[in-house]
């Protein structure tokens, strides 16, 4: 298969340096969690004029977050270590009571259409359904060397504040039933049941891989050493086709779906991304102008970074030809 590589320089669009969060007004993009003032934010207008709002009101004092891919809903842990889960709309973020005993996260990874979330601790991980609206425990896995630790140790993520962004952990995925993860590690690309903890290997993986589950299916893609396959019914046949390769993204940062399955976008660790259309093959790879930390689905539009002290790189790929533009750090961050 012969790859059309379209490398791209991304204008650097932005609101005006002059304006202040909260002060324009327009739709909401999204909500990010702002590290540099420990605040759950909306983005807000539209990609070229957008900013970060003014912090909504929480009642507690986060020192973490995450926010689910459809934009519904968000995960903070507070200082001092409790959990909360607030519905999101607009400017209000409403808190949402959470059934069973769930332990706090060191990282949460959502299902691709936020129906259930993995919540990794330093030994464990925790599985939640009945997203947006019920949260409930529905499995939890203990694991040989820990939840995180594990992550960090087989991944080689370092260490970050609070422990936290160790375990960003581009290398696990949970599918929107809340029955399967996947973990690519030093190990081997492995999935587990949540019902019974039970494993099997399905392929080995390079140093650096990122996994993703397809919406409301049991296909995944994994993307390691520059190479881009996806797996056809992982939890079944568990057949591999390999669809894109480029050499210049051996350190994979993420790795996801479009929001109806029928393109994969994969970033690596230079600022490269790279979507793949499954039905017509069609390859697009883009710079993004800055190193990308993650590819999270936000929305309409993929986060290529933590929003905090520096810009907030979305790829918006709705456009004609996809393009990355960023949001300006809110005037408040320290």
């Amino acid at each position: 298969m012969s790859m059309r590589s379209l490398l791209v320089s991304f204008l650097l669009l932005g609101a005006p340096a002059a304006a202040q969060p909260g002060q324009l007004s327009g739709p909401v993009a999204g909500y990010v969690y702002d590290q540099a003032a420990s605040a759950l934010r909306p983005v807000r207008g539209v990609p070229g004029a957008a900013t970060l709002g003014d912090p909504l009101a929480l009642g507690i004092a986060p020192e973490a977050g995450f926010v689910a891919p459809r934009q519904d809903l968000a995960v903070l842990v507070a200082t001092g270590g409790s959990t909360h889960w607030y519905s999101l709309s607009g400017n209000a973020a409403t808190e949402v009571a959470a059934q069973g005993s769930i332990a706090t996260p060191e990282r949460v990874v959502f299902s691709p259409s936020g129906a259930a979330a993995a919540l990794i601790g330093s030994r464990s991980v925790q599985v939640v359904t009945g997203l947006p609206a019920r949260p409930a425990l529905a499995g939890s896995i203990a694991t040989t060397a820990g939840g995180c630790d594990a992550v960090r140790a087989d991944a080689g993520a370092n260490a970050g504040a609070a422990g936290r962004s160790a375990c960003a952990t581009p290398s696990l995925a949970v599918s929107d039933d809340g029955a399967w993860l996947l973990l690519a590690s030093g190990n081997g690309l492995r999935l587990v049941a949540v019902a019974s903890g039970s494993s099997i290997t399905l392929m080995p993986v390079g140093p650096s891989a990122a996994v993703a589950f397809s919406p409301g299916s049991h296909d995944a893609a994994i993307f390691t050493a520059g190479s881009l396959s996806l797996i056809h019914d992982a939890a079944g046949a568990a057949s591999q086709q390999l669809v894109a390769r480029n050499s210049a993204l051996a350190t994979a940062v993420g790795v996801a779906f479009s929001t109806d399955g029928a393109t994969l976008w994969a970033a690596g660790g230079a600022g490269l991304v790279m979507s793949y259309d499954l039905a017509g093959g069609a390859v697009v790879e883009l710079s993004s102008g800055a190193a990308a930390t993650a590819m999270e689905p936000m929305g309409g539009f993929f986060r290529l970074n933590q929003a905090g002290a520096g810009p907030l790189w979305l790829v918006d790929p709705n456009a004609g030809s996809p393009r990355a533009f960023f949001v300006p750090p809110a005037a408040t961050s320290n």
